[in-house]
């Protein structure tokens, strides 16, 4: 009986031993296969109170910042039954980025990967370890690592999927015309996975993507389908600023050429000037350099 609670319990939380699920350790899967023989609980029952505490901690890090300082708070008492098993640190990792902790996620996650290369393998934890990059100021390996996830994207469940293919779709188009096929996939996709403010966070990213792209007239096409109001406002708000983290220079410029579009040419150079100066010397600097003195020639009271 006890054997049969402990696996839906797992199973729950997404945890359990059946079909080798990603993130389960081996060791997990293990002790909960044989939690009915008492004779196995007794050899080693730390490591079944540090199962139950790892797969109680997963199962409540898709319940924000309450389930996340919980989750927390089971990563540690975990790391301090078996501090030699990398799990607590990848969960503790993943629930430091929930609360806005990123530095401190960073050091989990780094500890994590240097006793287990392949502690962050799990989609969800790699999407956790870029967004912890990318908000400590190491935008460049936080796009990497935001790259490397893109085949596994459709593992990921609800709300983190959309996000992480919005957020991955920014990251492909930091990296300059090599990235920009990437980018439209991805962003393509992000507008059917996500609504409300991410969905129009994804159609500007997507439009452009595609002007980047030479696709002038699909860029049209894409902004028709959002409802915006002003674009300056909406990349401006915490959501839209952890999205573009990576790349702050292409919010203003996804916000330029929204404005562009609708003819607001002055407000539209006046961003696309921004945009400039916030990464000069970027792969998209010439281009927000030429739409910025493009705007500025055709707007109102100018010849």
């Amino acid at each position: 009986m006890l054997m049969v609670a402990i696996l839906v319990l797992g199973q729950a939380a997404g945890f359990g031993p059946a079909g080798g699920v990603p993130g389960v350790p081996l060791a997990c899967q293990l002790a909960w296969a044989r939690a009915g023989n008492v004779w196995e609980r007794a050899k080693r029952p730390e490591l079944l109170r540090y199962c139950d505490l790892i797969g109680s901690a997963r199962a409540k890090l898709s319940s924000g910042r309450a389930g996340a300082t919980s989750a927390l708070d089971a990563a540690r008492e975990a790391r301090r039954m078996l501090p030699e098993r990398v799990e607590a640190l990848v969960i503790q990792g993943r629930a430091l980025v929930v609360l806005g902790d990123g530095p401190g996620a960073v050091l989990a996650f780094r500890a994590a990967v240097a006793r287990d290369p392949t502690a962050i393998d799990e989609p969800s934890a790699r999407l956790a370890w870029a967004r912890a990059l990318a908000r400590t100021g190491e935008p460049r390996l936080a796009s990497d690592v935001y790259r490397s996830l893109e085949p596994w994207v459709g593992e990921l469940r609800g709300e983190d999927r959309g996000s992480a293919e919005l957020e991955i779709g920014v990251a492909a188009m930091s990296m300059g015309r090599e990235g920009l096929d990437d980018a439209v996939n991805v962003l393509r996709a992000a507008t059917r996975e996500n609504s409300g403010e991410a969905r129009n966070l994804a159609i500007v990213a997507l439009a452009l993507a595609l002007d980047r792209r030479g696709d002038l007239t699909a860029v049209r096409e894409a902004l028709s389908s959002g409802s915006m109001g002003d674009p300056r406002d909406r990349i401006q708000t915490p959501y839209a600023k952890a999205v573009f983290t990576v790349a702050p220079s292409d919010a203003l410029a996804a916000a330029a050429l929204a404005l562009e579009v609708v003819g607001e040419r002055a407000g539209a150079a006046d961003t696309w000037q921004a945009s400039l100066e916030a990464d000069p010397n970027g792969p998209w600097a010439d281009y927000s350099k030429a739409h910025a003195q493009a705007d500025r020639s055709r707007a109102p009271g100018r010849p």
